[in-house]
């Protein structure tokens, strides 16, 4: 007995020598130059918001080890992404994956440039290239989550992972509702020019509240909304990514391995027991491909898209659809590519008499003043997401009964001959839905978003709502000025549709908000991926841990939700394995004590 514990302690410490040994990194790249182990107890797949923080959670105690593999590669230095304004170069990018809406959408007529979908292909995922908008949604949010899934995922049962995230400047002010310990920084930007408040007093003139913390314990304050400037994911005039704040500080892991440029093909299950055991990837550098095992648990996080694709290539999802491509079928989840949703929105421009435009505040102009004022401190335009004023507005078609927002606006600060406002429709009725092009990974999914398709039409009147109280926050002073008019007819039902549709003589004039969810959701129906523990249902080793597990999408932007569901995923991971491995344990420790029991026993028995 003591001979096998001691074999077994010698060979665990053989590993670990091994493991570090071959654990170099050089320079910026975080990828390793020597063979990497066949087996790891964790593999995440996905180096985005989700996937950055369970590894970094799993391999804080150095006892497991964690492979990350992304099919990205490290652009956090790249000024393309750590300059904040820059975000809006990085929809041309190629760290864009651009996928494109399919081209039979049931109401909108788009040309290939309003059908594009974003999302970030680089270690850190999405944060590399977003808008930088930190948004946790509304408490009730949560709690409808709960309705469907029990209260483990009710907002106070969620708010400790919340702050877990961040280290957030309103801790000082508001330590309930924020962390000072986080992983991320969050900050209110490096630019605040005062016309902003133009638009404040406007809403306010209109009995909309500003709200200080959005991000605290009320999204809105007055029953037609609220009004506000938001935190972003900026530190010290840079953008803080998933990768940057969770992953780069900790990669003298020895037990963290992150492998860039590796795309996921497969996952691989005994089908015997229905237990994930391995993974096929690609290296898109090397160009080889592997085969790599998991001791305990395999992690998707590659977002919407990419997670329901992943579970079809790997056999879980609807039969009938897996058996048209062949595919051998693991389990049956007809949920798999299902409930996608997203904030539709539209841009509207209003335009002002140029004999009296608005001032042009000073430093709004990105020139060489601007680009010295950022290199000399890392403050100014460059340093902010360039649209801090948001505005959550209640329109007339919000339940009475529902205390939330139904559109968000982000507003440009005011200056010049114009105007500019983008409205987000917040609880979207309409669901879309990812399936598979073929068998080949490296064909992007096929991707119906199905705007605007609920029967009751409730998506697009209440977009043009929104729209129409934006209207009369411009017409209200001191935004207010004789030469103004809007961007179209708004009175005009037919027209405004026209206008967000698109019909034979134009092309549609929305698209997507980029904040897709809800393609393997959590839940105990039917329909349901994942269950409230995130585990894929029906198969054992497999779990899901990104945006694609919302039930329903909240309200605002998407990426502090999936901070908190990466800090939650990972904790529930380690839990059911430590308790596992507890009562592995105790059962061995039980076993092996009625065995000397026994065996003592049958001596005394024998002697007599």
């Amino acid at each position: 007995m003591w001979l096998v514990i001691l074999l077994t302690v010698v060979l665990s410490s053989f590993e670990r020598v091994v493991t570090a040994k071959t654990n170099t990194r050089n320079g910026p790249s975080v990828r390793h130059h020597t063979s990497l182990p066949f087996t790891f107890d964790y593999i995440i797949l996905g180096g985005g918001v989700g996937g950055s923080v369970v590894a970094n959670r799993l391999s804080a105690s150095g006892q497991d080890t964690v492979l990350l593999l992304e099919a990205g590669t490290n652009v956090e230095d790249e000024q393309l992404v750590s300059i904040p304004r820059n975000w809006v170069r990085n929809v041309a990018s190629s760290l864009n994956r651009n996928d494109l809406i399919a081209p039979n959408e049931p109401v909108v007529t788009y040309d290939r440039t309003k059908r594009q979908l974003s999302s970030g292909k680089a270690l850190g995922g999405t944060s590399a290239i977003n808008a930088q908008l930190y948004v946790r949604g509304n408490p009730l949010d949560y709690d409808k989550w709960a309705e469907q899934v029990g209260t483990d995922w009710n907002y106070q049962n969620l708010l400790p992972y919340f702050k877990r995230v961040e280290t957030s400047p309103r801790y000082s002010t508001n330590p309930g509702y924020h962390g000072n310990a986080g992983p991320l920084h969050l900050s209110r930007g490096g630019y605040e020019p005062a016309a902003d408040m133009l638009t404040v007093q406007a809403c306010q003139a209109l009995n909309m509240t500003f709200v200080e913390d959005w991000n605290g314990a009320q999204q809105i304050t007055s029953p037609l909304g609220s009004v506000g400037f938001h935190e972003y994911t900026i530190f010290n005039g840079t953008r803080q990514t998933a990768f940057g704040a969770y992953i780069r500080p900790v990669l003298n892991r020895n037990n963290l391995w992150v492998q860039d440029s590796s795309l996921v093909s497969k996952v691989n299950f005994d089908v015997s027991k229905k237990r994930a055991i391995s993974v096929d990837w690609y290296d898109l550098e090397t160009r080889k491909a592997h085969t790599t095992s998991a001791k305990k648990e395999i992690i998707v996080s590659l977002g919407s898209f990419r997670s329901p694709q992943l579970l079809l290539l790997s056999g879980i999802g609807n039969t009938t659809e897996l058996n048209k491509l062949d595919i051998p079928v693991v389990q049956d989840l007809p949920g798999v590519g299902e409930n996608l949703q997203d904030h539709v929105i539209t841009t509207g421009l209003w335009t002002v008499d140029s004999s009296s435009p608005f001032p042009i505040p000073p430093g709004s102009t990105i020139d060489q003043t601007a680009w010295d004022l950022y290199n000399y401190n890392r403050t100014g335009i460059l340093a902010s997401g360039g649209s801090r004023t948001h505005v959550f507005i209640r329109t007339k078609f919000q339940s009475v009964n529902d205390s939330r927002p139904d559109i968000q606006i982000t507003v440009r600060t005011p200056n010049g001959t114009s105007l500019w406002a983008l409205a987000y429709l917040l609880q979207p009725r309409s669901r879309g839905r990812v399936t598979l092009v073929s068998r080949d990974p490296t064909d992007a999914p096929n991707i119906q978003m199905n705007y605007f398709s609920d029967r009751a039409s409730h998506d697009v009147n209440t977009l043009m709502e929104g729209i129409r109280r934006v209207n009369q926050i411009f017409s209200t002073a001191p935004l207010r000025n004789s030469g103004f008019s809007s961007f179209g007819n708004l009175s005009d039902d037919v027209q405004f549709k026209n206008y967000l549709y698109g019909n034979k003589n134009s092309l549609a004039n929305s698209n997507s908000g980029d904040h897709f969810t809800g393609t393997c959701k959590m839940g105990i129906d039917s329909m349901a991926v994942v269950d409230t523990r995130l585990r894929v249902r029906g198969v054992v080793g497999l779990r899901v841990i990104d945006a694609s597990i919302m039930p329903l999408i909240t309200s605002g932007n998407t990426q502090a939700p999936v901070y908190m569901i990466g800090e939650k995923g990972a904790q529930m991971i380690l839990d059911d394995n430590n308790s596992t491995e507890t009562s592995a344990a105790l059962s061995s420790h039980l076993s092996y004590n009625f065995s000397i029991v026994t065996a003592l026993y049958l001596v005394f028995v024998f002697r007599l």
